[in-house]
Formats: C-alpha cells, structure tokens, sequence
C-alpha cells in the first residue's frame, strides 16, 4: 500500500523534529530542507529549519528560510514592518 504524499511529508516533518531533538542536526536538516524543496509553502518545515539553523548560529540562513517561507506563504510584509 502506498503512501500518501501528504501522509509521507508529515512523517519526515515527524523524524526531523525527533532527530533535532536528539541531536541529529545534519539529519534533521536535510530532510528540512527536502520537505522545504518540495513543498515551500509548508510553513512547520520552513520555521523548524529556520530554528534549526539559528540554534547553530546560522543566522543569515535562518533568515533566508523565514523569508522564502513567508513569501510562499504569501505574507504582506507591510504590517510587520517597524515605521
């Protein structure tokens, strides 16, 4: 029996956050960075890797993958902007 797609992306989103948690960064991270590749508008994957990254003092990547994901998401940036 195949798996769903969705079913599929949702539990590599389930072993990325249990390979974080137990320390696996690299692991965690790239299947991040698949689910991402493959679905950019998925906004768990995107701020988990976002947070991945940060915590190892990748900031500007961090950054990058908070962006990408809110420009997938369709987020108005206006409103979140300091005046």
């Amino acid at each position: 029996m195949a798996i769903a797609p969705s079913n599929h992306a949702d539990e590599q989103f389930a072993l990325a956050q249990s390979l974080w948690q137990h320390d696996e960064v690299a692991r965690a991270e790239a299947i991040l960075r698949d689910l991402v590749a493959r679905n950019p508008a998925r906004e768990d994957a995107a701020m988990l890797l976002a947070h991945l990254l940060r915590s190892q003092g990748r900031f500007d990547a961090a950054a990058a993958t908070v962006f990408n994901g809110c420009r997938e998401n369709l987020f108005a940036p206006g409103p979140s902007l300091r005046g």
